[in-house]
């Protein structure tokens, strides 16, 4: 008997804190690799991340065990809290929180 096969895919943008440029040179690419980490910690595997100053693209084949929003919401907390306390320490980063667009 054949096992059941799931593929699915999710293309998450999401943006800083008012858009503000906060994602320099000095912290995008250990920022990107924790969020490639983190991603593979939730059991998804990565396809492509990228982005601008002011916001990231993130590919992902991702797994159903954990939902959409359980997924993004641990990526963004965590990457928020290591971009704040082991690169800009004592600097503030944030992600742009939920809108009245976004519900």
């Amino acid at each position: 008997m054949r096992a059941p096969f799931t593929q699915l895919y999710l293309h998450y943008v999401w943006a800083t804190w008012d858009r503000e440029p906060l994602i320099t040179a000095q912290i995008e690419q250990p920022l990107y690799a924790f969020i490639l980490a983190k991603t593979r910690e939730l059991r998804g595997e990565p396809i492509v991340i990228g982005g601008m100053s002011e916001h990231v693209h993130l590919l992902v084949r991702w797994s159903p065990v954990v939902s959409v929003a359980d997924f993004i919401g641990e990526v963004k907390g965590a990457s928020s809290h290591f971009v704040t306390h082991h690169i800009l320490t004592g600097g503030v980063f944030k992600w742009q929180g939920r809108t009245a667009h976004s519900r």
